[in-house]
């Protein structure tokens, strides 16, 4: 039993729960918080400021709100320690990489469209590769914010689902023990007389 117990011990230290620069995954997690806080508010601010003209301002609004929901679910995940809450941020942060990667290969694959649309945002003609080499560094800079974001993410649900578990497990093993003490406490006392009466 002790044996059993001690593997089952929760080490909050585990290099595994530390990243690659040596901080701590629920430090990391917070910084991610921040990181994304900040983002978001430009985007609403950006909204705000020139949503009016854009012809997708519902839909834009609508993206923006799923957004901020699941910020605001990673934020009560990281803060209060619920596995659970992660789970938006993380589904979220997949469809955001997926669909930015999508963007950039209709941009390659679709060149002609890409430069009606360069052209309908006021380009002279020979600039569409460097606009296009400028969204490619953009994909590039925001997927590596993803998945590193992602990969943090995900250290932190197994490191608040690991401490759950293994604080589940000492309380059940702190009662299991405090029955056996009882049990064994009991083995020595001799049965009342009127049991020892009805033995006879």
């Amino acid at each position: 039993m002790q044996n059993a117990y001690t593997q089952r011990q929760f080490n909050p230290y585990h290099p595994k729960y530390f990243c690659c620069c040596g901080c701590h995954v629920m430090t990391a997690a917070r910084i991610i918080a921040i990181i994304y806080s900040v983002y978001a508010g430009l985007a609403v601010l950006g909204l705000l400021l020139n949503g009016i003209l854009w012809s997708n301002f519902v839909a834009s609004i609508f993206s923006a709100a799923i957004g901020i929901a699941c910020l605001a679910c990673l934020w009560i995940g990281v803060l209060q320690e619920r596995d659970g809450y992660l789970i938006p941020f993380i589904v979220h942060t997949i469809l955001s990489t997926g669909g930015l990667v999508a963007v950039f290969v209709f941009a390659v694959f679709d060149i002609e469209t890409f430069e009606r649309f360069s052209n309908a945002t006021g380009n002279k003609h020979g600039g569409h590769l460097s606009i296009l080499f400028g969204l490619f560094l953009l994909v590039i800079g925001i997927g590596c914010l993803h998945v590193w974001s992602l990969l943090i993410v995900k250290k932190t649900y197994s490191y608040i689902q690991h401490k759950r578990f293994s604080s589940m497990y000492q309380s059940a093993n702190v009662h299991q023990t405090q029955q056996t003490l009882v049990t064994g406490a009991n083995e020595g006392v001799p049965p009342p007389s009127y049991k020892w009466y009805q033995a006879n």
